[in-house]
């Protein structure tokens, strides 16, 4: 999934919380340096235009999130922790 982090709150898909624990995240996200490989919603390419991106992010506090993430640093650790509403529907 291609992702913009933006600093303002009004601008972003969601907000979203980062945990450095991957057990008390909902989702843990690996962040790749290829384009190509960010293919699902545990995969991401942090974009540098807010054009480029599928989905536009605000990362804060806990108590405004509708999502949990830890970066996580291999392919193999990440994917949803747990059932989680958006599981299905973050890269749409």
């Amino acid at each position: 999934m291609l992702v913009y982090q933006t600093f303002n709150v009004g601008e972003a898909h969601m907000p979203i919380h980062i945990t450095h624990n991957p057990n008390a995240a909902d989702l843990c996200v690996f962040i790749t340096k290829n384009r190509g490989l960010a293919q699902n919603e545990s995969c991401w390419f942090i974009c540098g235009t807010k054009a480029t991106a599928d989905k536009t992010f605000n990362f804060g506090s806990r108590g405004i999130a509708r999502l949990s993430v830890c970066f996580v640093p291999s392919l193999g650790q990440a994917g949803w922790q747990r059932a989680h509403p958006l599981q299905g529907k973050l890269a749409r």
